[in-house]
């Protein structure tokens, strides 16, 4: 369907004397996120137009197109019968050609509309009539992090999706669940959207020619979401038996978690750092008034990991510690015998977001997430960095995945052919913006910095690490949004709280070597680390380090190697985010309770 009225499309823009018009190029059909209409019964088209600085005309001459992605504007081809030949361009050409589009699409979609319709109802009865494994997925009760499962099966409903919960025990390839087991039986209209999902993909290996380079997808290669939330998942192979479904009762929205409250907290209240919502429950607890400290070892008598969160009970009982901690549905138990623990005290960490005038989505990434946790921040620009007193203002800065050149010199454009940005909107860190960095860690603060800007902090600084990515070609190593097993060092401050073994979202990333003094948090094993997409060249990651600290002066950078919280998807690593944020803001100290 979707392809009959693309081509309807471009045959009528061609019709109409509309040129530079092609199809079947750059966007595929592989990525969840641009075929959701393919799964649900109906059609999605992509399409952009050539920009033209938001309203602004522009000129292009034929000479400055350039060839890309497989496609070369200049060549006519099957699939682009008139090509542009320069000029102006403006919005009123990007209006209408939009017209043009809307209403050949319309025309197709009434004149067949019965075809269609036809189609898609044979395609979902074929669905629903599934009778081969996998036959669904099975979310347990019991999670390193419920609320992040309660997350993921949250995006399923939000995706039409049906889930259903079990109300007692159910015996699914012959083992038995409990209670609260969340099942998504593949046999709906949406079942293959939620096989995708789910699934672990293996991405075929394309190259422009043999032994040539990789035929990049146009998103990333791996999106299983249970991998990027950190929720176990397990794949239903057989049938599922008729009893268990009669154990089963239609999920239509996740109720409200709620955490237990446990003890009397004579002395304080404690909980356990493996839930994103850990972070929410602590910056409450600050924004309160609360004394909060997180155990830098696992505590004596109480089975509690390092990274957990302390809080003595203040003398007047004026803080609701436990109701509040309840309140985001973490479990808090109650400190009611004596504890002695060396611990990080932390306090509102004062942070700065690093916003780029060469847009960075990665930085509307992380402003979403820390929104969402209630972490206050300030946006800085250029400006703001280079006027220095970062240190008077700032315990942490954390600079956004974006290229090195973008973030030093703040390229406004990478084509050639387009006008520069407003002269109040151009420019980067600079020379004087980077040494500012510099001096600001010196100084005592902590840097966060992601693939291209950790690759470029790294070179500013002259870290002693080594990328050792630096200098393949995308035929030896070629990583595009995959999703890759790590080893975290889980009683370090930056990976407290996450699994052991963790899955990291990898895309044309960065990996080290230590040169000098600093610390691996997170690695990668001495073998493939592929949970699911594309990774060439996996020899290359053989236990090099994907997240790094490195001391400097009286701070710290901190460099990932990977997105940890990659479209505000992967939520299985935002810990890795949380944690240096909250280090950044904390102090050494002994809590002794009950003494």
């Amino acid at each position: 369907g979707f392809a009959a009225i693309g081509t309807a499309i471009a045959a009528r823009l061609t019709a109409a004397g509309k040129p530079g018009v092609a199809t079947h190029i750059v966007f595929d059909n592989y990525s969840p996120s641009l075929a959701y209409g393919n799964y649900h019964g109906s059609i999605d088209l992509l399409s952009e137009a050539a920009s033209c600085r938001f309203a602004t005309p522009v000129t292009v001459e034929e000479d400055d197109l350039r060839a890309g992605d497989g496609f070369d504007p200049r060549v006519r081809t099957w699939n682009h019968p008139l090509p542009w030949e320069g000029g102006n361009w403006s919005l009123r050409d990007i209006l209408d050609y939009d017209l043009i589009a809307a209403r050949a699409f319309l025309d197709h979609a009434a004149k067949y509309r019965e075809g269609l319709l036809r189609d898609y109802l044979a395609i979902n009865r074929r669905t629903i009539g599934r009778d081969e494994g996998p036959y669904g997925y099975a979310v347990p009760p019991v999670q390193h992090d419920p609320g992040a499962a309660d997350e993921l099966v949250e995006t399923m409903i939000l995706g039409a999706i049906e889930v259903a919960e079990a109300g007692g025990t159910v015996t699914l390839d012959g083992v038995t669940y409990p209670a609260g087991t969340r099942l998504i039986a593949l046999d709906q209209p949406a079942g293959n959207f939620a096989k995708t999902l789910m699934e672990t993909q293996t991405y075929p290996e394309l190259r422009r020619w043999p032994d040539g380079p990789p035929i990049p997808p146009y998103d990333i290669s791996g999106h299983t979401l249970p991998l990027q939330m950190g929720v176990e998942a397990v794949e239903v192979r057989q049938p599922i038996p008729a009893e268990s479904r009669e154990a089963l009762r239609s999920l239509v929205a996740v109720p409200t978690r709620t955490g237990t409250v446990t003890g009397e907290g004579t002395w304080g209240w404690a909980f356990r750092p493996n839930a994103n919502r850990s972070m929410l429950a602590a910056r409450r607890l600050v924004r309160a008034g609360a004394q909060v400290h997180r155990a830098k070892a696992r505590v004596p008598g109480l089975g509690l990991p390092p990274g957990s969160y302390l809080i003595p009970r203040p003398g007047d009982d004026a803080t609701d510690i436990a109701g509040i901690v309840a309140g985001v549905g973490i479990d808090v138990v109650g400190l009611d015998g004596p504890v002695t623990v060396e611990t990080l005290e932390l306090s509102g960490t004062r942070l700065g977001v690093y916003q780029s005038w060469v847009a960075s989505i990665d930085e509307g990434w992380a402003r979403w997430v820390l929104d969402g946790y209630e972490v206050p921040y300030e946006t800085l620009h250029d400006a703001d960095v280079r006027q220095g007193d970062l240190h008077d203002r700032f315990d942490a800065i954390l600079l956004p995945a974006q290229g090195g050149n973008d973030l030093r010199d703040g390229r406004p454009e990478k084509n050639a052919y387009k006008e520069p940005n407003a002269p109040d909107y151009v420019g980067g860190l600079g020379a004087v913006g980077m040494d500012t960095l510099r001096r600001f860690v010196e100084g005592g603060g902590t840097l966060i910095a992601s693939d291209g800007s950790a690759s470029a902090v790294a070179e500013a600084f002259a870290l002693p690490v080594r990328n050792v990515l630096a200098g393949l070609t995308e035929s030896q190593f070629y990583g595009p949004g995959s999703l890759l097993r790590v080893v975290v060092d889980t009683e370090h401050p930056l990976g407290f709280g996450l699994p052991r073994q963790t899955t990291v979202l990898f895309l044309k990333g960065v990996a080290y070597d230590l040169t000098g003094v600093g610390t691996v948090v997170a690695r990668y094993p001495q073998s493939d680390p592929s949970m699911s997409g594309w990774l060439l060249g996996p020899e290359h990651l053989y236990g090099k380090a994907a997240v790094v600290e490195v001391p400097l002066g009286e701070g710290k950078v901190v460099l990932f190697g990977c997105r940890p919280y990659f479209r505000a998807q992967a939520r299985g690593t935002y810990k890795l985010l949380f944690n240096a944020i909250n280090q950044a803001g904390s102090r050494p100290a002994r809590l002794e309770l009950g003494a």
